[in-house]
């Protein structure tokens, strides 16, 4: 800071009596370029996979060789908690990690995750999901923690979201049951199984992010 007052009272006596006394002031630099950045943080999933009959090492059940087998056998992995903070799950489509298999819609993202290795992979998409009619985006599970979520508010953002309709299960997706974009859905049927999305398109439209609120 010294060396900043010394180089402004260079400037000349004019410089001088606008700034007083060099040891009657306390000169400070004001920054006028702050930015805030936010950063999203997005659900937190604990992945499982069955071991099933995969032959390994010194396993006191799979160890034994003709009845356990060589090679990778193990079961499709599925989410066994998946918690979000503050219990809000923001989907911005940045990657298709909880895109159900059976989802018909274009779901772009830029990478693709492979829940078997845990790995992504780059695509380069879009971000978004697009519809044409009849075709349908489900998820995977979006919040599960051994807890019984009794409501949610589902809120989509994009373009021609009137051509959607949009569904929540809070049972696994045993049941799944008809919400609007932004009014708070008060679930019938609920247990531990956690919470899944839906959404089934009558005409063309596209969604860019979707965010679900829920309770206890």
């Amino acid at each position: 800071m010294v060396e900043v007052v010394e180089n402004l009272l260079k400037g000349g006596q004019k410089t001088r009596d606008e700034i007083g006394r060099e040891d009657s002031v306390n000169p400070f630099l004001k920054r006028t370029d702050r930015q805030d950045i936010i950063i999203d943080t997005g659900p937190e999933a604990i992945v499982s996979r069955g071991i099933n009959d995969s032959f390994i090492l010194g396993h006191p059940v799979n160890g034994v060789l003709g009845i356990s087998k060589l090679g990778d056998r193990r079961s499709t992995a599925t989410f066994v908690g998946v918690k979000n903070k503050t219990n809000v799950y923001k989907e911005f489509f940045r990657t298709n990690m909880f895109r159900d298999t059976v989802t018909t819609a274009t779901w772009s993202s830029e990478l693709n995750y492979n829940i078997n290795t845990t790995l992504f992979t780059t695509a380069a998409g879009s971000n978004s999901i697009t519809f044409i009619a009849g075709q349908t985006a489900i998820s995977r599970t979006v919040a599960l923690n051994n807890e019984i979520y009794s409501s949610a508010t589902m809120i989509l953002e994009g373009t021609n979201l009137s051509n959607l309709s949009l569904f929540m299960s809070s049972d696994g997706g045993s049941n799944f049951e008809s919400v609007s974009n932004n009014i708070e859905h008060i679930f019938i049927n609920k247990t531990i199984a956690g919470i899944k999305w839906k959404v089934i398109a009558t005409g063309s439209a596209t969604v860019t992010k979707i965010i679900i609120n829920y309770s206890i």
